[in-house]
């Protein structure tokens, strides 16, 4: 299975670091207190300004990216995820990994270095930007084929459970966060307990699909080369793959304009025949 997991607010948590070093910062520096401890981010918390936000993480940035650890049993969870045999896809809209510019191939440089320094194992990785990040992570979801997303932000987590199972990491942000693809989780081993839970796995976006194990059809060179058992194998195994397809509305939609076209067309040949018997 295909998994997807966030880095700040899922194996970071981000949400202390900001409370801890922001109420420090803003009351010393412009004398501001919390105003709504569960905002997401920086300005919701203290509703400052984008100034006020850029300098807080000109500040932090660095200790953050860093030096904050991994929650507690994140890399022993993954590991033993992926010896399960699942595959693990990290998938984070962190500021600056988008760009092309130095402070881009800065950052990109520092997630890799972190995941490296706390051992987090991973198959694949890919960074979104901060402004679309649901719409990124959605197209990164159909890209590795993702059956269940780990993410923290309320939005993206909606945003996902349209078109696939998403684990919700718990935090005073997203508490209000529910829905029929979603389930919320308070630690690493509850993720690990979900995911030995989960049985179905199909990615759906009423247009698009993705079916775990995907049945590769063969050509009918490929089929003649076969023996009669792995023939009827093969013809059972394809039995069972068109049986678990999910209902295409597009392609059912196509046919049925086809079938009437056709119908038009032949209509006049039709009544033609009708007309000589």
């Amino acid at each position: 299975m295909n998994i997807g997991i966030d880095i700040d607010g899922v194996l970071t948590n981000i949400e202390k670091f900001q409370l801890i070093y922001g109420k420090t910062y803003f009351k010393d520096k412009y004398n501001k207190e919390i105003v709504k401890e569960d905002g997401y981010g920086i300005k919701e918390i203290f509703d400052c300004t984008s100034d006020m936000e850029l300098a807080f993480w000109t500040k932090y940035a660095l200790k953050y990216v860093i030096s904050v650890p991994p929650r507690e049993d994140a890399v022993n969870t993954i590991k033993q995820l992926r010896k399960d045999g699942h595959k693990i896809f990290i998938i984070s809209s962190r500021g600056l990994t988008t760009q092309d510019s130095i402070k881009g191939k800065i950052m990109r440089f520092l997630v890799l270095y972190w995941l490296k320094k706390w051992r987090v194992e991973y198959d694949g990785i890919t960074y979104c930007s901060v402004e679309n990040s649901d719409i990124d992570k959605a197209n990164a979801c159909f890209s590795y084929g993702i059956e269940i997303m780990i993410e923290d932000k309320k939005e993206n987590i909606e945003a996902l459970s349209k078109i696939t199972n998403v684990i919700c990491f718990s935090t005073m942000n997203n508490r209000k966060c529910n829905g029929e693809k979603i389930v919320r989780v308070h630690s690493f081993k509850d993720v690990y307990s979900q995911i030995k839970g989960l049985r179905t796995y199909d990615i759906e976006n009423t247009e698009v699909y993705y079916i775990k194990n995907k049945f590769k059809r063969l050509n009918r060179i490929e089929r003649n080369n076969l023996s009669n058992e792995e023939l009827l194998k093969y013809y059972k195994e394809l039995r069972e793959y068109y049986l678990t397809l999910p209902f295409d509305r597009k392609a059912f939609k196509k046919q049925q304009k086809n079938c009437i076209r056709l119908k038009n067309i032949l209509r006049p040949f039709i009544i033609f025949f009708n007309q000589q018997l």
